[in-house]
């Protein structure tokens, strides 16, 4: 105890403490009275938190769902009869289902009991990465492996490269930690060491996608990254096996065994028929059934550009254009995907241009952040054309929930749903299908390879709409407008821990780009908007209180957010002493004075 009472001392003279030794730890053991147990699972816990990164699955969660039917033939091999019966191309799905089956067995046979690396190739936007996750996601994949795996425990994850993303998210480095990471979370017996003779009981199936979406490096190109990969499989042959996926690039093309290949865009067409069928069920016009064959035979194998098409064409039909008129545009449409993209950009209306580039700068600011992100969703988008009228608008005092003809001034769920329909319309038309929104309500990329588009060929367009415009102010100041704009309410333990990584993201990354500065009305705002979604609820003072990563406090039952104490976590701290000078009552007393003194010190940590 002599010791821990030392370190608590040195906190106290501002000295740092890097670790407690055995003995102190020993100590704290016994007097916590913590089994072995329990300590060897806490102890697996901070080695596991150690090895994951921010947005570690984030690629995996944002892949689309594949579309009902999409892929299945993966495992059951082609059903021909159903397809065919239904078809307007019949010969050629002859000819797709005798591969499909050939690849079928293939997939299955090296999932039961193959062996080093399965390549699934295909174009740009094939749907290879919705192919990935189906089979990650899959329960066959698993039963399958399963047979390959015998008596040993099978560790199967998966990592979803990500060019946009993080440094994590695009290097090798990411691809170790998050394989370890979800390894060791499977099998933490091997957390305390990985020797020889323990390997002989576990077998590991890892899939990696996006092999394309690695970033080189002066040390290691992709030539160097695929022979790693193909070491792991070669130094333990029965025991590691990986199944990646790729664009057709030569490197990926003349390392990996062609005959554990598939490529998807020869093998789709069926999938693609059923979709355009789906997406266009409720229309009864004598043209359908024309334009599925002009779809299907311009698509080359490109799912993407399949799903634009018919985006396009729905969005056209609400406007009121007949079927029939549109079979001639589709047939004028570029059949490369980047030139789909170019006649996107294109088509985006002049009025809607200055906010469809403001739109792709909010995004861009997710998915290029390095740590933590603030994402754009729909419910904060339906306020942009108030923020391009006022950029402060979120801070008045009389901040309005109302929708226009109600004077009741009360939000709810149903007037947020017709929000974010109305966001949506605008969404579509600003951008033209090159942004969607997910089932969750976040606004992204319709694919991985727009924002390479958008680099490469309208970078000057976007540099001149985006003169004077900062998307860190505007995604933060729409987030903020949200929160107040929602309906305070009782928060569950989760959804106060979602705030305060929310908060923490905010405060975080306008601290990054030099926002704020004295009166900070953005955060006094902030603030404010916290403590009123909290319903009001203030800290109490306890000597219970703490702090998690994101300076989010918390006693044993309860959480509050606090913008004032997140700021001194992230080390905002300009605006902690001017909240000190202009309310010297927020460290009056020891306890306020460690509650502040606490977040300072875990964040230079």
């Amino acid at each position: 105890l002599g010791v821990i009472q030392q370190h608590v001392e040195e906190l106290r003279r501002g000295s740092s403490v890097s670790s407690f030794s055995s003995e102190a730890q020993a100590q704290l053991r016994r007097l916590l009275d913590i089994s072995e147990d329990v300590y060897v699972k806490v102890a697996q816990q901070k080695v596991l938190k150690a090895l994951a990164f921010p947005n570690m699955y984030d690629r995996f969660d944002t892949v689309e769902d594949a579309h009902c039917r999409t892929f299945e033939w993966i495992f059951k091999g082609a059903e021909r009869d159903d397809e065919i019966s239904h078809s307007t191309v019949e010969s050629e799905l002859f000819s797709d289902a005798e591969s499909r089956d050939e690849i079928s067995q293939s997939v299955i046979e090296w999932l039961s009991s193959g062996s080093d690396i399965y390549h699934i190739s295909g174009k740009l936007g094939s749907g290879k990465s919705t192919l990935m996750k189906f089979l990650c996601n899959h329960e066959r994949t698993r039963a399958e492996l399963q047979k390959w795996a015998g008596t040993r425990k099978l560790v199967f994850a998966s990592f979803f490269f990500w060019k946009p993303g993080s440094q994590m998210q695009k290097s090798l480095f990411g691809l170790f930690r998050s394989l370890l990471h979800d390894t060791l979370k499977q099998c933490p017996e091997l957390i305390p060491t990985v020797l020889p003779d323990l390997w002989q009981h576990h077998c590991f199936c890892f899939f990696i996608d996006g092999l394309d979406e690695f970033e080189e490096t002066h040390q290691v190109d992709y030539k160097a990254m695929v022979e790693i990969l193909a070491s792991w499989t070669k130094t333990a042959t029965d025991d590691v096996k990986l199944c990646v996926s790729s664009r057709e690039n030569n490197v990926f093309l003349n390392f990996f065994d062609r005959n554990k290949r598939l490529c998807l865009q020869d093998l789709t067409k069926a999938d693609m028929e059923n979709y355009i069928r789906d997406r266009l069920l409720d229309i009864n016009d004598l043209e359908k059934e024309s334009i599925i064959r002009t779809i299907l035979g311009k698509a080359a194998g490109i799912f993407l550009w399949v799903t634009l098409v018919i985006k396009s064409i729905r969005r056209r039909l609400e406007d009121g254009y007949q079927l029939s008129a549109m079979e001639e545009e589709v047939n004028s449409l570029p059949d490369e995907l980047e030139m789909l993209f170019e006649h996107l950009w294109r088509s985006i209306p002049k009025s809607s241009q200055k906010k469809a580039c403001w739109t792709f700068a909010m995004v861009n600011c997710f998915d290029s952040a390095r740590e933590g992100k603030v994402r754009l969703d729909l419910l904060s988008y339906s306020f942009l054309d108030d923020y391009a009228t006022d950029q402060s608008f979120a801070f008045a005092a009389h901040f309005l929930r109302p929708e226009i003809g109600d004077t009741t001034n009360e939000p709810t769920t149903h007037k947020s749903a017709e929000r974010e329909e109305m966001a949506r319309k605008r969404l579509n038309r600003h951008c033209q299908g090159l942004l969607e929104s997910s089932i969750h309500g976040d606004i992204t990329y319709t694919h991985r390879s727009v924002p390479e588009f958008l680099k490469n060929s309208c970078l000057e367009k976007l540099k001149s709409a985006l003169q004077g415009f900062s998307a860190k102010n505007a995604l933060s100041t729409l987030r903020l407008a949200e929160l107040r704009y929602r309906v305070p309410c009782k928060l569950s333990k989760s959804d106060k821990l979602a705030l305060g990584m929310l908060v923490s993201d905010i405060v975080g990354f306008r601290k990054q780009a030099n926002l704020d500065q004295a009166p900070f009305s953005f955060l006094e705002s902030l603030e404010r908007a916290v403590t009123e979604y909290q319903q009001g609820e203030g800290l109490v003072l306890s000597q219970h209180l703490n702090f998690n990563r994101w300076g989010h406090l918390y006693a044993p039952q309860e959480g509050i957010t606090s913008v004032f104490y997140i700021s001194a976590f992230v080390g905002q701290h300009d605006y902690i002493g001017w909240k000190i000078q202009t309310h010297p009552d927020m460290i009056e007393g020891d306890l306020k004075l460690a509650m502040l003194l606490s977040p300072l010190y875990e964040g230079a940590l």
